[in-house]
């Protein structure tokens, strides 16, 4: 009972409180985006999962602050001793952890999660300005061959205006894998020919580039077919993009 009621106290201290360190919501939340700690597959269910419940995709930062640090004082986040919260452990695979590990402890995850709770593990003070956009560049990709990796870059635009760069943040997937695979950093690498979308969410947007992959430069020339009416002239400009030539009638 002293334990938990020196815990609370230390809690309490910071509750409210403005802090220099990392922001709840603009900070720790994102990283269990990223861990994939509150999809649908993991705490992020309606019944959570293994006794543990957060947001799905983290609607609820409120509710998750609750739960991360009131819900059972001192196991979760441990601010009298920060390295034994199970928010890390378990995440580092340092004890048993349905989901594995998540990150390791030389990560930047793992040292913004580190110091939150050094300091307290304080929520937002006031109103804290929320993502409102994010974009994905480049909009369009293009692979000649096996051509050289290209790394993608996701900004985040919030609502005082300001603009982060947040893909260490986001999440990534290729709707056509055969033809363009993108990595958990969102760098893109050509696989077949072919055309596709790679994706980036983070908070509540998802947005994609179109990637285009094209055989090694190998003497194509278009051969002019007639042009009838604007649907030839959409696919005419499709079929030039993706360097390959209309089927005879």
């Amino acid at each position: 009972m002293v334990r938990r009621a020196i815990l609370l106290l230390l809690l309490a201290t910071v509750q409210g409180q403005a802090a220099d360190g990392p922001s709840f919501r603009r900070d720790v939340m994102p990283i269990l985006f990223r861990a994939g700690c509150n999809q649908g597959t993991c705490h992020g269910s309606s019944r959570g999962k293994d006794g543990f419940s957060l947001s799905l995709f983290g609607y609820n930062p409120k509710g998750d602050y609750f739960r991360l640090t009131r819900e059972i004082i001192g196991r979760r986040v441990n601010v009298a001793a920060p390295e034994e919260s199970l928010l890390l452990l378990k995440a580092t695979g340092a004890v048993p952890h349905t989901g594995g590990a998540r990150f390791s402890r030389d990560s930047d995850y793992y040292k913004t999660l580190l110091e939150w709770i050094r300091e307290g593990a304080p929520d937002d003070a006031g109103q804290v300005p929320e993502a409102i956009e994010i974009t994905l560049s480049p909009t369009h990709l293009l692979f000649q061959g096996q051509d050289k990796p290209v790394q993608t870059t996701v900004t985040a635009r919030y609502s005082d205006g300001t603009k982060r760069d947040v893909t260490s943040l986001a999440l990534f997937y290729s709707n056509n894998p055969d033809t363009a695979a993108i990595d958990k950093n969102g760098l893109v690498q050509a696989v077949g020919r072919g055309d596709g979308y790679v994706f980036a969410r983070f908070s509540r947007f998802t947005i994609g580039s179109e990637v285009i992959v094209l055989p090694p430069a190998a003497g194509y020339k278009w051969s002019k077919p007639p042009v009838h009416n604007y649907i030839d002239t959409l696919v005419h400009d499709r079929l030039q993009k993706l360097q390959l030539l209309p089927s005879a009638l």
